[in-house]
């Protein structure tokens, strides 16, 4: 959801503001998501039509699809590298999770935490440790399917997804069904340093963004870096889960566990936790719902959704939960757990000898609830990141942004912009919605507040980006003003204003 209402100080009657488009419009993405599933469900069909190889390369084609590593041809490489291993790798964790749980558990917080706390290393280790997620939440999403694939088969899997969404991608790029990589790219965690951006084709002499650390002065090297607090909180989160998990759900282990890691993945601080574990707990309350009321009309292990209906049922699922996904979280969950209810359906025969009874589908939201639970303590009290500083060097990114295309207005400093306001837009729901729950509106010590202000005030510039002496006073004292939060909404109210009055002069 994006921060972009006008702000209600100042002149009520002053509207520099375009309508955004609304975020269900953007139909292409999903429709490419479910065309490429599709096609890597259909190649592996014609090898191997067993439900174990068909779930696993559907739920590899899809974490790979929505994953920004396939935007770069060095990502691209990397992955066609280490794929594979990993896959082999996966596949033995898998094994270790069903026969000798306690090792396989280990191992599986082990590599969830690798796979965060190598960011602190740098941009290529960041997409090595999306990379590692990749497949191992694939196993949560479909637990069975290591039944009927061998760790060869798996290895040979996730390149067979790779090319497929990588050749999707590039021939919808190349016949302009989605654009082409945007200049500025950006990692799939907020948490992560972007990678380095083009060089313009002459020289600029814009100023550079402002960067997180130099809102807060001088490096502290005794500080925890944000990777290993991620890091640390996603393994005790799992822990936790995976403890719950083994005495409450024995046979359903990966109810718990993915529910954990959703919430703590990304963490842009505790209040993006407490209400991605809100949204989470209402959309899988709703999609078990409608599982529930389509069992009282097509049982589990019906044959309406064996073999190609199934398939089809899921392609159409899926797209219509990553379209609504754009507009909110709650709609994925929704179409999550009617995939994975539908996908564990037909892989219980392989996995436990038998199929899911309606009655499981209520003991999932416990299973949710207690996963929640989880990721919302460990981020809580495991070296907790305050929300509000997150905002705050979120608001000093797009601050320099902003600066940068007043200095020098060309499409990189345009891209740069764009690319900060969208980060904006990342840490901004929370606020928002508890803004809507709560009453608690618009005032200047608010961070929704905030970044409505920075939003407005680059709306104003993007107009006319010659700044008066007085503006770039005022984009002076509100970057400063980041290190107190009593003082950041009164400047950022007086850039805005001064902008206006600059526009209005």
């Amino acid at each position: 959801m994006s921060m972009v209402e006008p702000s209600g100080d100042g002149d009520a009657g002053f509207d520099d503001t375009e309508p955004p488009p609304h975020p269900l419009r953007n139909w292409r993405p999903p429709v490419l998501t479910a065309v490429t599933l599709f096609a890597a469900v259909g190649l592996v069909a014609l090898v191997d039509p067993n439900p174990g190889p068909l779930v696993l390369v559907a739920a590899l084609a899809m974490t790979l699809a929505r994953n920004r590593l396939v935007l770069t041809w060095r990502g691209r490489a990397e992955a066609i590298i280490l794929l594979p291993v990993l896959g082999l790798a996966t596949a033995g964790v898998g094994y270790l999770l069903l026969n000798i749980p306690i090792i396989g558990a280990a191992a599986y917080v082990l590599a969830l935490f690798l796979s965060i706390w190598l960011r602190r290393f740098g941009p290529v280790w960041s997409r090595i440790g999306s990379l590692i997620a990749l497949p191992f939440i694939t196993l949560l999403i479909a637990p069975g399917a290591g039944s009927g694939a061998t760790p060869l088969t798996a290895a040979v899997i996730s390149i067979v997804a790779l090319v497929v969404v990588v050749g999707i991608r590039l021939l919808a790029e190349l016949v302009h069904f989605v654009p082409q990589r945007p200049k500025v790219v950006r990692e799939q965690n907020p948490a992560v340093a972007p990678d380095a951006a083009p060089r313009p084709a002459e020289p600029s002499t814009a100023p550079t963004p402002t960067a997180p650390s130099q809102l807060q002065g001088p490096p502290d090297r005794k500080r925890i870096a944000a990777s290993t607090k991620m890091a640390l909180q996603m393994a005790i989160a799992l822990a936790g889960a995976f403890i719950l998990g083994f005495w409450l759900f024995p046979n359903h282990v990966s109810w718990v566990i993915l529910t954990a890691l959703i919430v703590c993945s990304g963490n842009r601080g505790r209040a993006d936790v407490v209400y991605k574990s809100g949204l989470r707990i209402a959309g899988a309350a709703v999609g078990t719902v409608i599982a529930s009321l389509g069992l009282l009309v097509l049982p589990a292990g019906s044959s309406a959704l064996q073999g190609q209906p199934l398939v089809i049922v899921l392609l159409v699922i899926l797209g219509l939960g990553t379209w609504l996904r754009e507009w909110t979280y709650a709609a994925w969950a929704v179409a999550m757990t009617l995939v994975i209810t539908l996908i564990q359906g037909a892989l219980a025969p392989l996995a436990t000898g038998g199929v899911p009874e309606g009655s499981e589908l209520w003991m999932r939201i416990l299973a949710i609830i207690l996963g929640a639970a989880c990721g919302v303590l460990a981020s809580w009290f495991v070296l907790p990141v305050r929300s509000e500083g997150v905002v705050r060097r979120r608001l000093g990114g797009a601050l320099g942004a902003i600066s940068a295309f007043a200095a020098d207005p060309n499409p990189l400093t345009d891209d740069q912009l764009a690319a900060s306001l969208k980060g904006l837009d990342e840490v901004a729901a929370p606020w928002a919605a508890w803004e809507r729950v709560s009453g608690w509106r618009k005032t200047a010590r608010k961070p929704g507040e905030w970044m409505r202000l920075v939003h407005e005030s680059a709306r104003l510039v993007r107009r006319m980006p010659e700044l008066s002496p007085d503006a770039r006073r005022a984009l002076g004292e509100a970057r400063r003003s980041l290190r107190d939060p009593d003082a950041v909404g009164p400047a950022l109210t007086g850039l805005r204003d001064q902008l206006r009055s600059g526009l209005a002069g």
